[in-house]
């Protein structure tokens, strides 16, 4: 029998790093994810092949045959993962391999994008399994869970933690600036891990810092026009910059732009968000000059459902 889940890709907007001590996060899903489609095998192997799209269709990435009763010898990075998630699954669930299977994984971006290549794929194993997706991640990984939340989302949501344990609201955040809102990526993946060691090594949070961080993800919702939300994304960026001793991205590698910029999740890489005034080809030609090789804009990336489950 074929199943199929589907998991969307995440943005975080704000929180960064202090999410993970307790500061209220706005997270937004996206059009793209992952999608598992799962059969029967013939024999009583885990036959694992990931796909990435690349130029509107899908192509062959990684490809792994598991015996879980053996030890994989001589495996890259990434067959290792998927051997350490896979068991996971079975920490979670004993019986979960009791026979063979395929499992095959269709990825909308290139992994390299931080769009949640590693969130979608977990969440995707859980639902198959109908094991606890949030257990499955710190089975394998480290991070607050927002990623997790965010695949299985409608709707933008507010992310904290509490007493250790995920909670998940719905953000009223309907921007009716959405025209003048983009994201791009700055070519360099940063490791999840190795930014929350960084965090870890450079900040000793305290209660009055979380508690700032939220009380922007609050003003980010309640933004009513570009010149409020940008005002909030400016103090962000200061709080955050001040508190990790990073220089803001905009004055690193943008200062002569004309909106604002802010980074998104692990400073140093992946996506930023940008206000823009000027029209879509102009602003997308100042990045794509400045060695942004992706430009989106936000009605494009974030998905937003008509009727929300």
């Amino acid at each position: 029998m074929v199943k199929e889940f589907f998991a969307r890709g995440k943005l975080l907007i704000s929180g960064e790093y202090l999410v993970l001590d307790g500061a209220r996060a706005l997270a937004l899903p996206l059009t793209v994810g992952q999608l598992l489609v799962s059969s029967e095998s013939d024999d009583d192997m885990i036959h694992w092949r990931s796909y990435k799209s690349v130029c509107e269709r899908y192509e062959l990435w990684n490809s792994s045959d598991f015996d879980l009763n053996l030890l994989p010898q001589n495996i890259d990075r990434y067959t290792g993962y998927v051997y350490n998630l896979l068991n996971g699954v079975l920490e979670l669930k004993k019986n979960a391999f009791s026979s063979g299977i395929n499992l095959d994984f269709y990825l909308d971006f290139g992994p390299e994008l931080g769009l949640g290549s590693s969130s979608t794929l977990i969440y995707n194993l859980a639902k198959l399994f109908e094991i606890c997706p949030f257990k499955l991640l710190e089975q394998v990984s480290v991070g607050s869970g927002y990623d997790i939340a965010c695949a299985g989302a409608d709707y933008p949501i507010i992310y904290g933690m509490a007493d250790g344990s995920p909670n998940i609201e719905r953000a009223k955040f309907n921007p009716s600036f959405k025209d003048n809102l983009y994201f791009a990526y700055l070519g360099k993946k940063v490791d999840t891990k190795d930014a929350i060691n960084y965090y870890l090594n450079h900040l000793v949070p305290v209660n009055k810092l979380v508690e700032e961080v939220s009380l922007l993800t609050d003003e980010f919702v309640k933004s009513s026009d570009l010149m409020s939300f940008e005002k909030v994304m400016i103090e962000h960026e200061k709080l955050i910059s001040k508190s990790l001793e990073l220089d803001r991205i905009k004055d690193l590698r943008f200062k002569d732009y004309w909106g604002e910029i802010k980074s998104l999740g692990a400073w140093g890489g992946d996506f930023v968000l940008i206000t823009s005034e000027e029209n879509y080809f102009k602003t997308r030609s100042y990045f794509e000059g400045r060695g942004c090789s992706s430009f989106s804009c936000y009605q494009d990336l974030v998905y937003e459902s008509k009727n929300p489950k």
